[in-house]
């Protein structure tokens, strides 16, 4: 009886790893915000300069504030930091990227033009879930943020790939 609950178990785990069902690493969370984040900043003037009266001068002034908020708070994640210190700071910066992607996924659908930057929005939306699985595992009552929002992407990507899409290195094992 011992044998067979083995045998399932190591298949259901072979299973969920050959499905990609894991946990990112604590690099890949930093490969991973580092990434978004200087996607955002490069992205958003784009998208503002593509529709300048879509969003108001306080919201512009906001998602700036947020992705800046978010590049300072990158410095305060180093090598070799216990994943569990960083799992605050990579949770605070997952919130402030929400708050940008909950403006700018819609508004990057509805802008003639703007087409590459929903798909590279898609992107971010795909790795999003990782950091969050990444957090959840030391702050349990963290929220599934982008999970939350509900943010309908057109285009569907594997984390992998959208990390390709976003020249995100990935270094998970």
């Amino acid at each position: 009886m011992v044998a067979i609950r083995r045998r399932a178990f190591m298949l259901i785990a072979a299973t969920l790893a050959a499905c990609g069902a894991k946990t990112p690493t604590p690099a890949q969370v930093v490969a991973d915000l580092t990434g978004i984040v200087g996607t955002l900043k490069l992205d958003f003037p784009l998208i503002v300069k593509l529709a300048p009266k879509a969003l108001t001068a306080d919201q512009q002034t906001e998602i700036g504030d947020d992705i800046t908020k978010s590049k300072e708070a990158l410095v305060n994640i180093v090598a070799g930091m216990p994943a569990d210190a960083g799992a605050p700071i990579a949770q605070q910066i997952d919130m402030w990227i929400n708050d940008v992607m909950n403006t700018l996924v819609p508004l990057a659908a509805m802008i003639p033009g703007a087409q590459a930057y929903a798909v590279a929005l898609a992107a971010i939306d795909a790795i999003l879930p990782d950091v969050e699985s990444f957090v959840n595992q030391y702050i349990p009552s963290a929220v599934k943020m982008s999970k939350v929002f509900g943010r309908a992407s057109r285009v569907k990507l594997a984390p992998d790939a959208a990390r390709k899409l976003l020249g995100i290195p990935v270094v998970h094992p």
